[in-house]
């Protein structure tokens, strides 16, 4: 890495005219002997002593009767703040001086203004004549290359510089060579910087772009070239949902990080690659499912279940523990944990009420309702729901749900059922909370359904299935002989 270093410029200017020199010359002289050689003197040199001198400018900054505290703060103020707005033939763009390579060495600057004050002949002077002092600093022109190349990032035509790359085909790191292109030469964005510092003020500058030829090869990147295929030598083996993936050369070339000091393993960009990566090969994710609900906030028909989501939960874990094992050369196998994430709905509100059922309740009757329309089941007291609606699935085409009005004859907390002659195959299953209300028909849970969406093959044998939780409450809540109400959105 170079280091250029910019020493200090002291220039003591007198303040003079044309016509008449050397008498106003001899006078002034006179003038600081004078006051030299009396008390006065001495005491001015003692005021100044802790503080920069009259006159004093470091560039355009007027520095007179700053002490050095007050005037180190304006100069780093003035390093982190001043910047090089270059715009012309690139998109406009603002540097900062670190940004274009420089260091600015405000210590070395202030104690240059300062060592003035220990010459008695300067600190009188400084009466009347001025004093100039150009800032020191340092540059790294690798820096200060690299922020001209990042002038005219994205371009297809910039120069490019022997770089650090990976090779897809061959699957390992190497040089890649250089070559010319269109670019701001770092000669322009060097002295834009220096005219910043030692000016302290901020720039403009319009650029052209010219034909700019690629830096020579560093000699460090076959050592880094050598580096980077050892970091990802290791076999990396990741198991989700049962299944292993060995990630191959080309993804783990995507957590190396090119530094100053080489190539490393970033836990950042392991992380990063492996969201992307669950994402698209572990997570299980599903969309809102789809309700229709009434103004008052009632279930009126369920169009599309919300499934719940599976997404992996360490991926921060596998990503400390990849980078730990191939920055210690070692095999890696990790084993994704998943967590549930409960589906959600999107609700679609209409103005309409909830169907009236085709049954006239006495004042605080209990009776079930189950509308063959909206695919729901509720539970109502005199002309108030207390229940639900809820979602739930009744007959198939083949094997209907009728309308009507029944009462519940039978509760069983566990019923068996059995058929070897159904139209879709023969079943034997037992059933939770199941409450008879004509011959073999009922309304009861289930357990091995997983689709609440009605559908024409879908559906039951003629019952009326709810989820066990919500077949258990509506259990509780019924009594042997209440009504069932059976119809297609208030119609029987």
């Amino acid at each position: 890495m170079t280091q250029d270093s910019t020493n200090p410029q002291l220039e003591i200017r007198g303040i003079v005219k044309k016509k008449r020199r050397w008498s106003i010359v001899v006078g002034v002289s006179a003038g600081v002997l004078a006051l030299g050689l009396t008390g006065g003197g001495w005491a001015y040199a003692a005021h100044y002593s802790k503080l920069a001198l009259p006159h004093t400018t470091v560039g355009k900054l007027d520095v007179g009767g700053m002490t050095p505290d007050e005037l180190k703060r304006h100069l780093t103020d003035n390093c982190q703040n001043l910047r090089v707005t270059f715009s012309g033939d690139i998109p406009q763009k603002s540097l900062s001086l670190g940004q274009m390579g420089f260091d600015c060495d405000v210590p070395g600057t202030a104690a240059v203004v300062m060592k003035a004050n220990h010459n008695l002949g300067e600190v009188l002077a400084s009466t009347v004549k001025e004093r100039q002092v150009t800032p020191l600093f340092t540059l790294d022109k690798v820096v200060a290359t690299q922020a001209a190349r990042a002038l005219t990032a994205g371009r297809s035509d910039t120069v490019v510089d022997p770089h650090l790359g990976f090779n897809s085909e061959r699957g390992t790191f190497e040089v890649q060579a250089g070559s010319a292109g269109q670019g701001v030469d770092p000669k322009i964005v060097i002295a834009a910087a220096q005219k910043t510092w030692k000016t302290q003020t901020k720039q403009t500058l319009k650029v052209k772009l010219t034909k700019v030829s690629p830096i020579a090869p560093d000699a460090q990147l076959k050592t880094w070239a050598k580096t980077g295929n050892e970091l990802i030598a290791p076999k990396v083996n990741l198991i989700g949902r049962k299944v292993g993936h060995v990630i191959p050369p080309a993804d783990k070339a995507q957590w190396v990080e090119v530094t100053e000091n080489g190539p490393v393993i970033s836990e950042k960009k392991v992380l990063d690659w492996l969201k992307t990566f669950t994402d698209e090969k572990i997570d299980v994710n599903h969309g809102p499912g789809e309700r229709t609900m009434t103004k008052d906030g009632y279930l009126l028909t369920l169009t599309k279940m919300a499934l719940d989501s599976k997404k992996v939960s360490n991926n921060e874990t596998i990503a400390a523990e990849i980078t730990a094992a191939l920055k210690a050369g070692q095999n890696y196998r990790g084993v994704f944990e998943m967590a549930v994430q409960e589906g959600k709905f999107h609700d679609t509100v209409v103005d309409e009420n909830l169907p009236r059922p085709p049954y006239k309740a006495k004042p605080g009757e209990k009776f079930i309702s189950i509308d063959l329309t909206n695919h729901t089941v509720a539970a109502w007291e005199g002309d108030k729901v207390v229940w639900g609606p809820v979602e739930a699935v009744h007959g198939s085409l083949p094997s209907p749900t009728y309308p009507g009005i029944f009462h519940v004859q039978t509760k069983l907390v566990n019923a068996h059922m059995k058929n070897d002659n159904a139209w879709d195959g023969a079943y034997d299953t037992w059933s939770p909370w199941t409450m008879y209300y004509h011959g073999d028909y009922a309304v009861h849970g289930t357990n091995t359904r997983w689709n609440w969406v009605q559908t024409n093959y879908g559906g039951s044998h003629g019952c009326v299935n709810l989820k066990p939780a919500n077949a258990k409450e509506l259990f509780n809540w019924a009594r042997v002989g209440t009504p069932v109400v059976i119809h297609r959105a208030g119609v029987l």
